[in-house]
């Protein structure tokens, strides 16, 4: 809420001549230019769709992926096998090794 009305002040006293162009300030500029009035619970609560759907798609994805991996053990062992062999024995890909799993990609 703070974050909300300092950026509002901001515009109002002229420090600023945008509300920012994140997620945040394209909210507050799209309010301002249908002369909605700037209700701030709104605008909280659009933020926490996109946060939480975000983090709703996300969980999907890899509810998914393990339920597919379950009903296909041959591929559910081809793929841990990769990463054994890609990993080692750690079986924990740092960001440089993902791109050589190629199992995983396809």
């Amino acid at each position: 809420m703070e974050i909300i009305d300092s950026r509002k002040d901001s515009v109002e006293i002229g420090r600023s001549s945008s509300y920012g162009d994140d997620l945040l300030g394209l909210l507050l500029n799209q309010m301002d230019s249908n002369k909605n009035n700037l209700n701030v619970q709104m605008i909280m609560d659009e933020c926490k769709t996109f946060f939480f759907t975000g983090h709703e798609t996300t969980s999907l994805l890899l509810t998914w992926t393990l339920m597919l991996l379950a009903h296909n053990p041959t591929w559910q062992d081809n793929v841990r096998d990769e990463v054994r062999q890609v990993c080692g024995q750690d079986g924990v890909p740092s960001v440089e090794q993902l791109s050589s799993l190629t199992s995983v990609r396809s």
